[in-house]
C-alpha cells in the first residue's frame, strides 16, 4: 500500500466515510476520455498521463523546437499521485522531455480555477517575443478519493499540454484574467474522531517488527466499522451551491465591467464543467447568449484540466475556420476550496504583444 493511499484511507475513516464505497459509486460510471489527445489507461499515473499529453504536442511542435524555445513550464494538478508522495511530477515531466534546466512552477489547489493562475504567471514572466511556455494540467484520481461529489458531478481523469508563445499569430490570444478567493464551498457535518487504525506500508517495518507489544487504542463504545452498508458511508459532502453561485456572479460581473466587455459582445462561453445546471443559471443571470463550449457529460469533471482541454478544442475550431477575427470568449472555473477564476480570450490573425 502506498503512503498517500494509506493516509487518505485513514482520513476517510476519521470522518466516517468508506472510500471504497465512494469509488464503487463513481468509477464505473465515468467513461474514459475519447479523442486522439486523450487516450489513457486506468493503470497510468499522473506522470504517465502528463508525459503522454506533452508527447502529443509533437504533432505541431517538434521536441527539439520545444526544448530550444521553452523558457518556462507551469503545471497544475489537484490530487495525489499513486506513483509516490515524495516524487515531483513536474520534475519528472521536464526531465523526460529535455526541459530539466527550464524554470518551472506549480499552481496548487486552485482546481477548476487553475488556468487563470497559470496563464497569469506565464503572461508576467514570458517577456521575450517569440519565446514559449509549456502549461501542463493533469488530474488522476486514485483510491481513496471519492469519484462522486454530487448527483451531477463525477470526477474524471484527463491531461492537457498547451504551448503559449509571446507575440505570435494567428491564434487565440489571452486578454486578461482574474482569480478571487472566498470561504470554502464545502461543508462537513460534525465528525467523531476515531483511533488510528493499523496501517501497513510495504517496505517499512513496524516499530516492533511483528507488531507484538504495540498497545492498541481502545475502540470507542458503540463504534462500528464503516462499510458500504453503513449509513455513514453514504453521508454526502455538502457543497454550498448558492454561495458558489453568488461568488461566481460577483467575480464575472466585476471582471467584465473592468474589461469593458458587455455579455452581448461575447462570441463564446467556455463552461467550467463542474455543474451544468449552475453554469446555465450563471449565463442567464449575466445575460450571456453566446454559444457554449462544454465537454460531454459522461467525460466527468477533469478539475484542473477541464478548462485547458476546452480551450484546446476552441483552438482546433479556430484552425478549422469556425472562429472569426476578433471573436471574444470567456472561460471560467472554480474550486471547491473557495476560488473562482476567469479569463478573456480573443482570436486574432496578426501578431501582437500578448500571450
Amino acid at each position: 500500500m502506498s503512503l498517500d493511499r494509506a493516509t487518505a484511507e485513514f482520513l476517510y475513516s476519521q470522518i466516517g466515510h468508506d472510500p471504497l464505497a465512494h469509488c464503487r459509486r463513481g468509477v464505473d460510471s465515468v467513461a474514459l476520455p475519447r479523442g486522439q489527445r486523450f487516450r489513457f489507461s486506468r493503470a497510468q499515473t499522473q506522470l504517465d498521463m502528463a508525459c503522454q499529453a506533452v508527447a502529443a504536442l509533437g504533432d505541431v511542435l517538434p521536441k527539439k523546437e520545444l526544448a530550444a524555445r521553452c523558457g518556462l513550464v507551469v503545471c497544475s494538478a489537484t490530487s495525489l499521485d499513486e506513483s509516490g508522495l515524495f516524487h515531483s511530477m513536474i520534475g519528472g515531466v521536464t526531465g523526460a522531455v529535455g526541459l530539466s534546466r527550464v524554470p518551472y512552477f506549480a499552481v496548487s489547489q486552485l482546481q477548476g480555477a487553475s488556468l487563470a493562475g497559470a496563464v497569469d504567471i506565464i503572461d508576467a514572466m514570458l517577456t521575450q517575443p517569440g519565446s514559449g511556455a509549456l502549461f501542463i494540467a493533469v488530474e488522476r484520481w486514485p483510491i481513496a478519493f471519492p469519484r462522486v461529489w454530487s448527483a451531477s458531478t463525477v470526477l474524471g481523469d484527463g491531461a492537457v499540454a498547451a504551448w503559449f508563445t509571446r507575440g505570435e499569430g494567428p491564434g487565440l490570444r489571452y486578454v486578461s484574467g482574474v482569480v478571487r478567493s472566498f470561504n470554502p464551498f464545502i461543508h462537513e457535518l460534525p465528525v467523531e474522531v476515531r483511533p488510528l487504525p493499523a496501517i501497513e506500508i510495504r517496505g517499512i517495518a513496524s516499530p516492533s517488527g511483528d507488531g507484538a507489544g504495540v498497545k492498541k487504542a481502545a475502540t470507542p463504545r458503540g463504534d462500528r466499522s464503516s462499510s458500504p452498508g453503513d449509513p455513514r458511508a453514504e453521508r454526502p459532502v455538502t457543497i454550498d451551491s448558492e454561495a458558489l453561485f453568488d461568488a461566481a456572479v460577483a467575480v464575472l460581473m466585476d471582471f467584465l465591467r473592468k474589461e469593458g466587455v458587455a455579455p452581448s459582445q461575447l462570441s463564446g462561453w467556455i463552461s467550467s464543467c463542474l455543474d451544468f445546471d449552475l453554469d446555465q443559471r450563471l449565463r442567464e443571470r449575466l445575460g450571456v447568449q453566446a454559444p457554449v463550449v462544454a465537454p460531454r457529460e459522461d467525460d466527468g469533471y477533469w478539475c484542473a484540466a477541464a478548462a485547458p482541454a476546452l480551450v484546446a478544442e476552441l483552438i482546433d475550431g479556430a484552425h478549422g475556420g469556425r472562429v472569426s477575427e476578433g471573436d471574444m470568449f470567456l472561460s471560467w472555473g472554480m474550486s471547491y476550496g473557495g476560488s473562482v477564476g476567469a479569463q478573456l480570450w480573443r482570436f486574432v490573425k496578426g501578431s501582437g504583444d500578448q500571450v
